[in-house]
């Protein structure tokens, strides 16, 4: 072995991979030869499946899983858990939505709707960056790359590896030749120059995280590779005057669900709750009703305690919103028994602007004379917006907000409280991307 072959720390660590790439793990440059070998694989794959067959297989292998009763099982719902910091029981509720459509077979549905009936020219490899927060997005995308035929590299965080690892031997047992497909492996921050031959490697990048992180995958990606980002975005609830105080049992309910689903750390968990409230009770009473709901989910779900960072900033954003209190800025309506730092519910009378919510553990509701009001609140949002569940008589969520917001920008799925959580695989601002994106011209 030469000195080069010696370069690679014990950092890295290989999540899933097939066996067919096992001698390339003691060399400094694997990822580019990785994603060199993993392309021709792919191009080869290609003559010998079409997307149509390995949709069928995925679609089995959803439906076998469903049928299972226990998608997640052992090792991989122990990690989840552990990564997610959520029970074993939501786990379970999260899979099951996410199985459910892709066994009635959306993913047909996506692909014919983006591109066709027939196989298109994809890119031959993908090197995708994973946000560490949900493991769904990383499932799906995995799923899109199969379809494709793309080689797809993965760095995956503990939040997901467990669940989509799982995915991936399923699919394996299906068909093996699908087994080269995909490699998941995590590597530290500071291995940057992994990163970026990975950038160089593949057709394109993909990447789910925040604005540092996209703005770093970007500056190393060529400009002639494939590039598109998935940034974390915000939901929010609206409630209109003529939803009936005896109703806020039962929309209490189906909103803490919506929170609970994901601990709120997703895209499509609601932060803001806005009701229209001309009198000043209306909204103080559905935020009672709100933590009433909360305290119930707690007792069914438990949830592993908080990371001490994520602790931390618990207890700073709750002594924040505490002096708020006291200084009438709102009212805090809740907090988990012993501080075990889960979920909070704000209550806020009137506000000039939206507080921030820097743990994602706090349920603002905020009482607005009417659309336009909230409209304002929301501007600093605008473009952020992932989904709004609506609960009253306005249907068009822009119509209620009116001339205030410029509804031609605004990319939003709208639904029920309580659906927020299980969109249709079709929905493209969902966090996945674009199968178009992927299609050499």
């Amino acid at each position: 072995m030469g000195e080069r072959d010696r370069m690679v720390p014990s950092a890295l660590e290989i999540r899933y991979s097939s066996p067919v790439y096992d001698d390339l793990w003691p060399c400094a440059d694997w990822a580019s030869r990785l994603i060199q070998q993993g392309g021709a694989r792919s191009a080869r794959l290609r003559m010998r499946r079409s997307w149509r067959q390995v949709g069928d297989v995925l679609r089995a292998v959803a439906t076998d899983w469903l049928k299972s009763g226990d998608p997640l099982r052992g090792e991989a719902e122990a990690a989840v858990v552990r990564g997610h910091g959520l029970a074993p029981g939501l786990v379970h509720e999260t899979f099951t939505r996410w199985l459910r459509r892709v066994a009635a077979g959306e993913l047909f549905d996506l692909w014919e709707r983006e591109l066709g009936a027939t196989d298109a020219d994809c890119i031959q490899s993908l090197f995708a960056v994973f946000a560490g927060t949900l493991a769904e997005p990383a499932i799906q995308t995995v799923c899109h790359a199969l379809m494709m035929r793309t080689f797809l590299l993965g760095r995956a965080s503990l939040r997901e590896w467990g669940a989509v690892a799982a995915w991936m031997r399923a699919v394996v047992r299906a068909d093996p030749e699908l087994g080269p497909s995909v490699v998941l492996a995590t590597w530290p921050t500071a291995c940057s120059q992994w990163t970026q031959a990975a950038c160089a490697g593949a057709e394109g990048t993909l990447v789910f995280g925040g604005d540092a992180a996209v703005a770093a995958l970007r500056a190393w990606t060529p400009p002639d590779r494939r590039f598109s980002a998935r940034g974390h975005r915000v939901s929010v609830i609206g409630v209109t005057s003529d939803v009936a105080e005896n109703e806020f049992a039962d929309l209490a309910e189906r909103i803490s669900l919506d929170m609970v689903i994901h601990d709120q750390k997703g895209c499509l968990s609601p932060q803001y709750c806005f009701v229209e409230d001309r009198q000043g009770v209306h909204a103080g009473r559905l935020a009672e009703s709100l933590a009433d709901a909360l305290r119930m989910r707690g007792r069914v779900w438990p949830a592993p305690p908080l990371g001490e960072d994520e602790m931390v900033a618990w207890r700073l954003a709750l002594e924040r919103w505490r002096v708020e209190s006291a200084l009438g800025a709102g009212v805090f309506a809740f907090e988990e028994p012993a501080g075990a730092g889960r979920f909070g519910v704000m209550y806020h009378p009137e506000l000039e602007r939206l507080p921030g919510n820097p743990v994602h553990r706090f349920m603002h509701v905020i009482a607005v004379r009417d659309g336009a009001e909230a409209a304002r609140l929301l501007q600093p949002l605008h473009g952020r917006i992932a989904a709004v569940a609506h609960a009253g008589k306005w249907m068009d969520f822009t119509a209620w907000l009116g001339d205030e917001w410029d509804s031609a920008d605004l990319s939003i799925r709208v639904c029920a409280p309580g659906e927020m959580q299980d969109p249709p695989l079709i929905w493209q601002d969902g966090g996945c991307p674009n199968l178009r994106e992927w299609v050499r011209a």
